[in-house]
């Protein structure tokens, strides 16, 4: 009987210890933790793009840097002895696999990403205590073609290539450093920042619309601080993509979960290789080490902050104010005081002062880009008030017949080149639009000073006084 009830009692502790755990591990999982601000994370939701199983198309070791280039998806993995790296080149669009190389002897081949203007993709990698950058071009064989090689002082563990700026941003751990002119006696590295908040293992980098994007993974949950308090112990892997702005600014935490969960996709894999393609989507490759599987996965999620450019109505010297139009890739929000197009990519509003700004524009799904705006051509004078003593009067009158005598006679030009008016003056005192000091803008004047002195003039000519 007493050992009965002690077994009894040892199933009631185990049971209530295991609903317990139970508990926890729900409302962990079922925890909204994407309105948690302080970590700064985003879940994005991805889908397979292709797989293939490790050991037959693909040999058995994690995948690690890839691009995708004008014709080819090339990404690189290991041999199984490890001896040297795959380079396996597919079709861009189907994902199909159409050969591999493993001729160049790419060992570590940490990173690479792809040179539009030279349609050459680049990849960083390690041999022994040497660390090198290579180009390469792929053939018609499906084989690489036309190498060049730089050894480098360090070893980087990502490279990025800015079409923009026609420079390479490359990870030397925390650190992005700039590279331009890899293969020639210019050859220059220009250190750029640390990015002291990543809390995981970098992979690899890749680099769009002014941001550079880290793919990041670690195994375990003592180093990954985001699991214990959000997932239970199932949970096996952290999979995140930092994203950071030029300047250093940490500007979002995208999370990749590693199951399904909360209703979101997921998969129970390692995060390696990253790369943004033009139109901003976001390609993914992953290790699934429980189907022994490579998986390209793309984010479906728009994570993405728009790419603007700004043009101004003129940068001549003006008195009728500028309108600044700021233009996007993609389709914008309304921004208070701004006036948006009707296929909601173009914002644009009227200044009438002189204004240096950082502002700040959002794309449908509240990714945001910044854009400094800079006016210094807005006159801030009367329009017609050539000697600038805040009214409209003969002496304005005298600048402007002064200014076509010697715009008219070389003789005048050669004895008073003072008469001749500035362009900040010619634009301040053409009052009838023709790009020119004349007579008629002598007569608005004339006009004026008439209908302003003389309320029975102004009355049966009203648009005298309208000088603007």
């Amino acid at each position: 009987m007493r050992k009965r009830i002690i077994t009894i009692i040892l199933i009631t502790i185990l049971f209530v210890e295991l609903l317990s755990h139970m508990v926890m591990a729900a409302s962990l999982t079922n925890k909204n933790w994407k309105n948690d601000e302080s970590l700064k994370l985003k879940h994005v939701d991805f889908s397979s793009i292709k797989s293939y199983t490790r050991g037959s198309q693909v040999v058995n070791l994690c995948p690690q840097g890839m691009a995708i280039g004008k014709n080819y998806v090339v990404w690189a993995q290991p041999t199984k002895d490890n001896s040297t790296t795959n380079i396996y080149i597919a079709n861009k669009d189907t994902y199909e696999i159409k050969g591999k190389d493993n001729s160049k002897k790419f060992r570590h081949a940490n990173g690479m990403t792809y040179n539009k203007d030279e349609d050459r993709y680049y990849v960083v990698y390690s041999t022994g205590s040497k660390h090198y950058i290579s180009s390469f071009k792929i053939n018609s064989s499906y084989k690489i073609a036309d190498v060049k090689t730089k050894q480098t002082s360090e070893e980087y563990i990502g490279i990025a290539y800015d079409p923009g700026r026609k420079c390479y941003y490359v990870a030397a751990g925390k650190k992005i450093k700039k590279v331009t002119n890899i293969f020639s006696d210019t050859y220059k590295v220009e250190n750029m920042y640390t990015a002291s908040k990543i809390e995981l293992t970098m992979q690899d980098i890749a680099y769009f619309g002014n941001r550079i994007y880290y793919s990041c993974y670690e195994e375990g949950i003592s180093n990954a601080p985001y699991q214990s308090k959000y997932y239970n112990s199932k949970e096996k892997h952290s999979n995140l993509i930092y994203v950071y702005k030029l300047d250093g600014t940490l500007e979002k935490t995208l999370y990749l979960a590693n199951r399904s969960i909360s209703g979101y996709n997921g998969v129970n894999g390692e995060l390696e290789g990253i790369y943004v393609k033009e139109d901003g989507t976001i390609v993914t490759l992953y290790n699934v080490s429980s189907t022994n599987k490579v998986v390209f996965y793309k984010i479906k999620t728009d994570v993405v902050a728009p790419i603007l450019s700004i043009d101004y109505s003129t940068t001549e010297f003006t008195n009728q104010g500028v309108t600044v139009t700021i233009s996007a890739n993609e389709k914008l929000k309304s921004l208070p005081g701004w006036t948006l197009s009707s296929d909601a990519k173009k914002l644009s509003c009227k200044y009438i002062e002189n204004a240096e700004e950082t502002i700040g524009v959002k794309d449908a799904a509240g990714n945001e880009s910044t854009i400094n705006i800079k006016i210094e051509n807005i006159l801030d004078r009367m329009a017609g008030d050539l000697n600038d003593n805040g009214q409209l009067d003969l002496g304005d009158i005298i600048k402007i017949y002064r200014h076509i005598a010697q715009s008219n006679n070389a003789e005048t030009a050669a004895q008073h080149p003072d008469w001749k008016l500035s362009d900040e003056k010619i634009i301040q005192g053409d009052l009838n639009k023709n790009n020119q000091i004349d007579m008629g803008d002598a007569i608005k004047i004339q006009r004026y000073i008439a209908a302003n002195n003389n309320p029975e003039v102004a009355e049966n000519h009203p648009d005298w006084l309208e000088v603007e």
